[in-house]
């Protein structure tokens, strides 16, 4: 990243102003950009996850068998097992039979 670079980053997203970049030294720079991505990682997960949640209680009144947020989606900060399972990545995307039937298979009509 170019001082350019980090500049524009320190004063457009972080919200630093001028002479506050200016005295900070490389080391409290890097500190300021990695709690700020961390903090705007969380918030970016927390709105993923409160969605995932509140489709799972709104879909949990259909079907029969009792589902998780974690059978609905599957995010790539989950861990790698859902339900005692291994979960496998898959570098190719799923057709859309086959994601409708991935789909029916978790909510328990397939």
């Amino acid at each position: 990243m170019s001082i350019v670079d980090c500049l524009g980053f320190a004063l457009g997203c972080v919200g630093l102003s001028l002479d506050d970049f200016c005295l900070l030294r490389q080391e409290e720079l890097e500190s300021v950009f990695k709690v700020y991505t961390s903090e705007r990682d969380f918030f970016v997960r927390d709105g993923w996850e409160r969605m995932r949640q509140h489709a799972a209680v709104s879909m949990q009144p259909h079907v029969r068998k009792r589902i998780s947020a974690r059978d609905l989606f599957h995010f790539g900060w989950d861990d790698t097992t859902v339900d005692g399972k291994k979960v496998e990545e898959s570098s190719t995307p799923l057709s859309s039979a086959e994601s409708k039937a991935r789909f029916l298979r978790r909510l328990g009509r397939l």
